[in-house]
């Protein structure tokens, strides 16, 4: 194929008038220039690539919500592809070929398909009963339960609010703070803040935390593996058991965080990491966009390998996973809405090229 050609069907890309046929040849060509050691792209050009591959995938499937803008260096792009095109193994790629690689064919749906978790939260409260909340946003300090619970108490009473894999939860304590609660996560709180000489919350899972200030009254979150105090400030904690770390992002203000080997502050634009086999915190400088993406409302990965991936997408789609031969090496960047179906996530993810099969809430990754 001419260099001139190849330009000519990546300008159609860029402009949005490529036919489907030619949407899919582009992909491969990428594919295969993204495998290229040789390739004059940096890292940085070849990620935007990437992403915007990936958004206009988003685009075919009439899945984006809004629209986001990406500054591709195309002329750059367009001639190292063209280059690539003519004097590689590019020129042998044919339709038909990508057409038996297709996203249909990738993933496989045994059952029914699975829609996206929503807005589902149960509380508990300090007496033992029980309720499901309705709405988008629980607001502790106007509910009518809370008051027979606190009155008169001088030792805090603790509520608790569970997410099931599946959903999440605007949560609005009493002193103003604002907690986003993601899936397969708990926040237990005080019933009420009044007679404490500090506000102290626990937390399992992920949550988000928009700290009201108070300086004579310190805000503290616990995990299992550190505390995190605050005076007024944004941060956000995964503390999930299956993730390879616990990690603390702080997005504005100050923290300290505090584990078995002592404590450390944190400044805005930084992640604590801990892992089980250390006690000592490795902090580094982090996106903030990404990690706490999910309060807004997709998944946002950077370089993360499949086993990442899926292990957000089995707590928001309430699916287990399982994989047969050896687990894909490549990275995934690119952002997933999380008001997608499980099917068009999954096609999404074909960038791994390997079989996806879902049976009822179990997938089956196939390399």
């Amino acid at each position: 194929m001419r260099e001139s050609k190849a330009a000519d069907i990546l300008q159609k890309y860029k402009d949005g008038t490529c036919t489907e046929e030619e949407k899919l040849l582009i992909k491969k060509w990428f594919l295969t220039f993204r495998g290229d050691q040789n390739a004059s792209l940096s890292e940085s050009e070849l990620e935007d690539a990437e992403n915007a591959m990936w958004a206009s995938i988003q685009d075919r499937l009439s899945l984006r919500q809004e629209a986001w803008i990406y500054h591709i260096n195309w002329k750059k792009f367009v001639s190292a592809a063209a280059v690539l095109i003519f004097i590689s193994i590019a020129a042998l790629i044919t339709i038909k070929y990508l057409t038996q690689n297709s996203t249909s064919e990738l993933v496989s749906f045994k059952s029914h398909d699975l829609m996206p978790g929503s807005r589902r939260a149960v509380i508990i409260y300090n007496n033992g009963l029980q309720r499901t909340l309705n709405g988008r946003v629980y607001f502790a300090g106007s509910d009518k339960q809370n008051d027979s619970l606190a009155t008169g108490q001088q030792t805090a009473k603790f509520n608790t609010i569970l997410t099931p894999r599946g959903g999440d939860y605007h949560i609005i304590l009493g002193d103003g703070t604002q907690v986003w609660l993601n899936a397969a996560s708990s926040l237990k709180y005080p019933v009420s803040f009044a007679h404490q000489k500090e506000r102290v919350v626990e937390l399992t899972g992920e949550g988000y935390f928009q700290v009201a200030h108070n300086r004579s009254l310190p805000f503290k979150v616990k995990t299992d593996e550190q505390i995190v105090e605050v005076l007024g400030t944004h941060f956000n904690i995964n503390a999930y058991h299956d993730e390879p770390y616990l990690a603390t992002t702080l997005m504005s203000g100050s923290i300290k965080i505090s584990g078995r080997a002592g404590a450390q502050i944190m400044k805005p634009g930084e992640q604590a990491r801990l892992t089980s086999a250390s006690s000592i915190f490795t902090i580094i400088p982090t996106d903030t966009v990404a990690a706490m993406a999910w309060t807004n409302g997709f998944f946002q990965f950077g370089r993360a390998d499949i086993q990442d991936v899926m292990r957000q997408l089995a707590r928001w789609y309430d699916i287990e996973v399982d994989y047969v031969g050896d687990i894909p090496e490549k990275r995934f960047t690119g952002k997933v809405y999380r008001t997608l179906k499980l099917s068009e996530a999954l096609e999404i993810l074909t960038y791994f090229n390997v079989k996806f099969i879902v049976e009822g809430h179990k997938i089956t990754i196939i390399n």
